[in-house]
């Protein structure tokens, strides 16, 4: 019995702990809470334990179905977790390795409990009332209730309360402060007085108990109409339990005003971090809890066990890893195996782990070099961090990695983009060929395509196309190798139709000078380079599409 009882603490604690730490509310009236639960079908503590972890509700929290308590095995002295299933309570011990049920026994009907109820009531969750079971009747709200259970649901149902009803109605409710029914006999002998004549018939208690100032009064009413009063202090019977804080390394505790507490008073922790450590969670009843200013406070309804965790100040310090990338690639992070938004910026703490992933952005990338703090660390695809101490600075390069076997260096950045752009290829297995002399139709195909961001523009004919209805090379023969000075005037001429179909202006672009001044201005080509007039070739051609897409525009 000790055992089970020690459950019913457990769930009234649970039941008003979140209440009391968060809201800081005085301790609720668990009058109309638990009324139900003592009634005409209950009878004994056990009975009561057992019912109420079953079909137990916190009066704000809404249906108890989880919580830990004492390991129901007389010879184990761990704790149990105890869950609510299909009306029984579960149970199972860690420290044991035993699990097992526990059900609230029924006690004996006697014919007139027999007797079906009969109810027009209806379950507000399941709409029947096939699997309603009588529990008690109440008082709720100045209003004389049946109070039903919904075996299905786990509803507590009220209903208005009917003479004709079937089962007894039992007086002996669990009220605000305990076990009343203790304290106050069923039958008692009339106390009436007439003419000095005391009545003596049998008088009956009469429902429902009251609270009246500082007394808890009696009512009690004879077969001739007398009433008779009887009352207790009822902070007589208040019980007392107590506060217990586990000792915890890095820090020390005390509980204010003395670890003894009256049902329903509000007790509160204060810790004493160790220099060095920090406060950083609370268990009550090994429920976790809120705390501010290294206290805790909450509502005492039964034993409470306070277990609080320190932590080192230098494993709480939040530490930030910054990560930056060059060249075509990406970072991506993770945090304690977790998947993060951005990878830019990322804080963690000492037990935290941060690892990095550096991803190329396609076949032709690979990872050139990886930094942290300004120290490399070698060409790596992931870097992890873990046991913190400091911040820390992460880069990444990107580089090239050319497909074709024969390209000058000076010219890596051009072939690039042409071959990631798909502007050109190689020109014959394995090889970019570069210094392969190109035509004029070469040009303006390679033009065309770097215009075409919609691509529909699907072979060299459609590009051929394209640029003679834009009137660019016009009168130039384009199967004629393509010198300087041709290349120059169609790239002008290109470049003023594309400011035109797209309302924008090239910062470096004279339309009113010369071809040769515009190319210089533009960085085409140099003066003497331009007077030289030599042939170009498919570097040349792959430097120009480079330069056009990364000159400067406004609009």
């Amino acid at each position: 019995m000790k055992k089970l009882l020690s459950l019913v603490l457990a769930v009234l604690m649970l039941a008003s702990l979140t209440l009391s730490v968060s809201a800081a509310t005085a301790g609720a009236d668990l009058s109309s809470v638990l009324s139900y639960l003592y009634g005409s079908r209950v009878y004994t503590v056990d009975d009561l334990a057992a019912y109420y972890s079953a079909y137990g509700r916190g009066y704000y929290d809404g249906l108890i179905t989880r919580w830990i308590d004492t390991c129901p095995d007389e010879k184990c002295s761990g704790a149990a977790t105890f869950i609510v299933e299909d009306g029984v309570i579960k149970w199972a011990c860690p420290t044991c390795g035993k699990s097992g049920v526990i059900s609230a026994p029924q006690p004996e009907k006697t014919d007139k409990d027999k007797t079906p109820v009969t109810t027009s009531v209806v379950c507000p969750t399941c709409k029947k009332s096939d699997h309603l079971e009588y529990v008690t009747t109440t008082v709720v709200d100045g209003e004389l209730k049946d109070v039903y259970v919904c075996t299905k649901c786990l509803e507590v149902v009220y209903a208005k309360y009917t003479k004709e009803s079937s089962v007894p109605y039992n007086p002996y409710n669990y009220n605000y402060y305990g076990y009343y029914d203790f304290y106050f006999e069923k039958t008692i002998k009339c106390h009436h007085n007439e003419n000095g004549k005391f009545c003596q018939k049998d008088a009956e208690i009469q429902p429902p108990l009251t609270v009246k100032g500082d007394k808890i009064v009696a009512t009690y009413k004879c077969p001739d109409g007398h009433i008779t009063e009887h009352s207790v202090d009822k902070d007589e019977y208040i019980p007392t339990y107590t506060v217990s804080v586990v000792a915890a390394t890095g820090g020390d505790s005390s509980v204010r005003g003395g670890t003894s507490a009256k049902y329903g008073e509000t007790k509160t922790v204060v810790f004493y971090p160790k220099t060095g450590y920090a406060l950083s969670g609370v268990l009550v009843n090994g429920v976790s809890v809120a705390f501010k200013n290294n206290e805790v406070s909450f509502a005492v309804y039964g034993p409470v066990t306070v277990r609080p965790t320190f932590a080192k100040i230098a494993d709480l310090k939040t530490y930030t890893i910054t990560a930056s990338a060059t060249g075509n690639g990406k970072i991506t992070a993770l945090k304690n195996s977790a998947n993060l938004s951005s990878s830019a910026k990322v804080e963690a703490k000492n037990a935290d782990t941060v690892a990095f992933n550096f991803i190329p952005s396609g076949k032709n990338y690979r990872v050139s070099d990886v930094k942290v703090d300004g120290k490399s660390v070698g060409a790596v695809s992931t870097y992890s961090f873990k046991n913190l101490s400091a911040d820390h600075k992460v880069e990444v390069t990107f580089a090239w990695k050319s497909p074709y076997n024969d390209v000058i260096e000076r010219y890596l950045p051009a072939v690039e983009f042409v071959t990631e752009s798909g502007i050109m290829g190689a020109y014959s297995a394995g090889n970019f060929s570069g210094t392969i002399g190109i035509t004029a139709d070469d040009l303006v195909c390679a033009l065309a395509e770097l215009t075409d961001t919609a691509q529909v523009l699907s072979d060299n004919a459609a590009r051929r196309a394209w640029i003679t209805a834009n009137g660019i090379a016009k009168g130039v023969d384009l199967t004629k190798t393509c010198d300087v000075q041709t290349a120059c005037t169609i790239v002008v001429d290109y470049l003023k139709v594309i400011e035109q179909k797209n309302a924008v202006t090239f910062v470096k672009l004279d339309k009113t000078a010369s071809v040769k001044d515009a190319t210089v201005a533009l960085n085409l080509a140099t003066a003497k380079t331009f007077d030289a007039n030599r042939a170009l070739n498919r570097y040349d051609l792959a430097a120009i599409c480079r330069l056009i897409a990364r000159l400067e525009y406004m609009g």
